[in-house]
């Protein structure tokens, strides 16, 4: 590490030693800059790795602070290049107001406290992660390790599993063959019949119906818009559309789909079940194709934790990989609320054929505990990139030309699951108020 230069702290200087370091986390600590449990998890770092006979790195106590600091502030990880980089802004350390000054009577420092930026500033990415790949407290997950380093992310070994089983739950979904994918079949012909009925827009392109098309066609699939853009409305379409594919089916002799509605909390389920009544009334079900009944569109809805069988003094649910909830089709309202703990959850829950649907608005309620799964899944919404195969097919489906701005022949698998409701009928398009909204969340 490069020194410091002159300078009445040598900032260098308190990565020399465990001991050094600790008491600089100590010190944070102190100021109200970091947590109490962050300073004890680098003290179990220490303690776990002198017990295997090595002495550890200042710097893996410090990153195993930042950690666990990182994710009291709802983040999964710390992506070590952006830390490099902007440690201040990263961490948002030290805090725009801190509660106490820096102790003047601290062993390691005056008021002039060094900031994590002066400490990181003369560490490089490369030689950080060569200090991590040496560390007993850290792996790839090959072995059991407190820390896990995955590329220039490290993460506590809990949430690296969340996004693990996540991750291999959507892919596993998108990759199961879909009997919608070829815009000639039967089923198909009766999803674009079904939709034909249940939206009679004379927009160009009507967005709710290309989203329920394109939830219909992938066993996972995230709808996501703002405020008074039609969400409920949207998925009560979506189910009855999937439904009067259910009952044109030949392979399922007329048995519906078993659908189950379910919100993060009580308040966001109990808010859905006076909405979603409305619209499910004003469905046209004598027009559908596939004797669609009302008893076939759920109206009830459950917190997720009662819907996966919550279980005092644990966090494990009753329903999990092997007591399997007995559901072809869930859609969870409000997802912008689930944490990747619980969202962990509800893939272990599921079974391998069922279908998830997320439904929320990516700009807003994120998630008390750590992780914006929602946020994650849609970071590109906005430009779409649907494949010029994707836009064939919703044009087949739908009738509607999506604009060439959201076509791209290099988009990926999962944004051909995402769809964006662009248009808010709850404010006029020169609205103030939309245009604030807008310009916050840009």
């Amino acid at each position: 590490m490069t020194a410091a230069g002159d300078a009445s702290i040598d900032i260098n200087d308190l990565l020399t030693s465990p001991d050094k370091t600790e008491a600089l986390l100590v010190q944070w600590q102190q100021a109200e800059w970091i947590r109490p449990l962050d300073v004890g998890f680098a003290r179990l770092i220490r303690e776990l790795s002198e017990e295997q006979g090595e002495r550890p790195h200042p710097l893996v106590l410090l990153l195993a602070a930042l950690v666990s600091h990182q994710v009291g502030r709802g983040h999964v990880c710390v992506d070590l290049a952006h830390l490099l980089a902007d440690a201040g802004h990263t961490l948002s350390l030290p805090p725009e107001e801190s509660v106490h000054e820096p102790l003047a009577d601290s062993s390691s420092s005056g008021p002039d406290q060094p900031k994590p930026a002066e400490v990181l500033a003369f560490v490089t990415l490369s030689e950080c992660l060569s200090i991590l790949v040496k560390a007993c407290a850290v792996s790839d997950c090959s072995h059991t390790t407190p820390l896990v380093l995955n590329e220039t992310r490290l993460y506590l070994r809990r949430f690296w599993r969340y996004e693990q089983r996540i991750a291999e739950g959507i892919m596993q979904r998108l990759a199961l063959p879909s009997a919608l994918a070829d815009p000639e079949s039967g089923p198909a012909q009766t999803l674009s019949r079904a939709l034909g009925q249940l939206f009679q827009s004379s927009e160009p392109v009507d967005y709710q119906k290309l989203a329920c098309a394109l939830a219909a066609r992938n066993r996972f699939a995230v709808i996501t818009g703002g405020p008074g853009t039609g969400k409920t409305t949207t998925v009560v379409n979506l189910l009855a559309a999937v439904q009067a594919v259910a009952g044109e089916s030949p392979e399922r002799a007329g048995r519906k789909y078993r659908i189950r509605l379910a919100a993060p909390t009580g308040k966001a389920a109990a808010r859905l079940n006076e909405s979603i009544g409305g619209a499910v009334s004003r469905l046209p079900l004598a027009e559908l194709p596939g004797n669609v009944e009302l008893a076939d569109i759920p109206t009830r809805v459950t917190t997720l934790h009662r819907l996966l069988g919550s279980r005092p003094d644990t966090r494990k649910f009753r329903h999990n990989r092997d007591n399997p909830l007995l559901v072809d089709i869930l859609v969870i309202d409000e997802a912008s609320m689930v944490d990747v703990d619980l969202m962990a959850s509800v893939f272990d829950a599921l079974p391998a054929s069922a279908q998830l649907i997320l439904l929320g608005d990516k700009d807003q309620l994120a998630s008390v505990d750590a992780g914006a799964v929602l946020g994650e899944l849609c970071q590109r919404a906005l430009q779409a990139h649907y494949t010029p195969q994707t836009a064939q097919w919703l044009a087949a489906m739908t009738g509607s030309q999506i604009p060439e701005s959201l076509v791209d022949a290099s988009g990926l698998p999962m944004d051909q699951a995402v769809a964006m409701l662009r248009k808010s009928y709850r404010f006029r398009e020169d609205s103030g108020i939309r245009a604030f909204a807008e310009a916050v969340n840009t």
